[in-house]
């Protein structure tokens, strides 16, 4: 099964990667390239990708990524943060600023400040403003407990020129783009991989090209592709010997 990578997505160019690793910039990636990327992310801290926790803005020319609510629920939760001390003070007349203090399970400690203009705004609006400060400290501090160096969805709304969603080429993930096979399907796989004379290791190097550690993680999107594969390459084989 030497020609796997050869019939399988192909890794995006060097250069490509080099943006998406070092400049963050995911627009030169493919759709299904930055869904595993998406997946991949949110893997790597534990949240839930079927909640969408993080959504796609582009900044200065770059597709990035920040955390919605659930990211930020799912992290506190999954960490076990607890917002220590919230204090708040007016800088001049028209800004506002928090700063939060939490704590972990393990018993680190990080602090945060969130900031708002209160400049023109009176009464219920001037007191949503003062309440906007306190979630933007505190899910400031949440993120960078826990090492997720992203902006938070407080601070994208007042980022000039930012763009929210994937570039209109693109499709936006689908929670349907996030579903792993069943068991049913896993013993299905096993058994045309067989079937087809290919062992273990061979099924695992085929999968690995997708970004996948075991036929548990394989998407419902990438099964049936991935079942050609096993047949075509299977086939291409025989045809050789």
């Amino acid at each position: 099964m030497t020609e796997i990578a050869a019939i399988t997505a192909p890794m995006p160019p060097a250069e490509v990667l080099e943006r998406v690793l070092v400049l963050g910039d995911l627009s030169r990636l493919t759709t299904p390239e930055r869904l595993l990327y998406y997946r991949k992310v949110c893997e790597s801290v534990g949240l839930n990708p079927l909640t969408r926790p993080l959504e796609y803005i582009t900044l200065s020319g770059r597709l990035t990524l920040y955390a919605r609510r659930d990211a930020t629920d799912q992290l506190r939760k999954l960490h076990g943060v607890s917002i220590t001390d919230l204090t708040g003070q007016a800088v001049a007349d028209d800004l506002y600023v928090v700063t939060a203090k939490a704590r972990d399970r393990e018993g680190r400690v990080d602090a945060a400040t969130g900031a708002v203009s209160l400049l023109g705004l009176k009464g219920e609006a001037r007191a949503n403003g003062l309440m906007k400060c306190e979630t933007k400290a505190k899910r400031r501090v949440t993120l960078s407990l826990c090492g997720l160096g992203l902006l938070d969805e407080t601070e994208v709304e007042t980022v000039p020129g930012a763009v929210i969603g994937e570039p209109a080429a693109g499709t936006p993930p689908k929670d349907d783009d996030f579903a792993t096979i069943s068991p049913g399907q896993q013993k299905r796989f096993w058994a045309i991989a067989r079937a087809h004379g290919w062992d273990e290791s061979a099924v695992k190097d085929l999968i690995g090209v997708k970004g996948f550690g075991s036929t548990r993680e394989i998407l419902v999107s990438e099964y049936d592709g991935l079942i050609e594969t096993l047949k075509a390459l299977a086939s291409k084989e025989q045809g050789q010997s």
